[in-house]
Formats: structure tokens, sequence, C-alpha cells
């Protein structure tokens, strides 16, 4: 029975995380690279995915702790906030945590991190 309960509630956040993203704006990575002075990049994917590779200037908060931070995000209000997970469904849930939160200058990373890397763009590691 918790295994089932588990599973509705994982289609139910995956359904609602789409339907989010619907809403949310496509950034493509070649613009976030070519001008990151106007994005604050938000990587929603974990620490240990963060540490091995990340956009460089990015900020690390995974999406299981993007509530706990909506007022450090809510202070970035000048910019966009370009979000972006490995490839995709965590970004969609903390867009989604965002937007019922009103924050709207929101926007999501085309092609995701995957999309980065595939483009050969620059990265950071954590030492």
């Amino acid at each position: 029975m918790k295994r089932l309960l588990t599973f509705i509630l994982s289609i139910f956040s995956l359904n609602t995380a789409i339907a989010n993203l619907s809403d949310i704006p496509l950034v493509s990575a070649e613009e976030v690279n070519k001008n990151r002075d106007q994005y604050i990049v938000l990587d929603v994917r974990s620490e240990k995915e963060y540490a091995a590779g990340h956009i460089p200037g990015a900020i690390n908060i995974p999406h299981t702790q993007v509530k706990e931070n909506l007022a450090k995000i809510k202070g970035w209000e000048n910019k966009t906030i370009v979000v972006h997970c490995k490839s995709g469904y965590r970004a969609g849930i903390a867009e989604s945590v965002l937007q019922s939160n009103a924050i709207n200058n929101v926007a999501h990373l085309e092609g995701d991190f995957k999309g980065w890397e595939k483009l050969e763009l620059p990265l950071d590691k954590v030492n």
C-alpha cells in the first residue's frame, strides 16, 4: 500500500511539474553562456552532482531545498532565474514551487545540464 501511495504521489508531482513547466519560458544554453550577467543560474541537482561539474557561477540549491530557501531566492528579483537539473524533472518541481510562491522571474534552461554538456560549454568543478 505504501508503494502504491508513493507511486501515485510521484505521478501527481510529475504531472504538476510538467503542467507548470509549460508556463515557464525556455532560455538557450548559448544565450545564458553569452549573457551570464543577465541571469542567475539555479542548479537544483544534488550537491554531489553539482560538485562533479556545474555551469560557472551557478548557485546550487537541490530541488528538495528550494522551499526552505525562498527568502534568498526572492532577493533575486532583478534578474531572470534560469533553473536546470540533469534532464528537467527536478527543475520542473522547483519551478512549480517558485511559481506557487509568486516568484515569476523564472526561465528553464533549454536542454538542462545534459544540453549544456552536449554543447561543450564551460564547466566548473568543486575541488
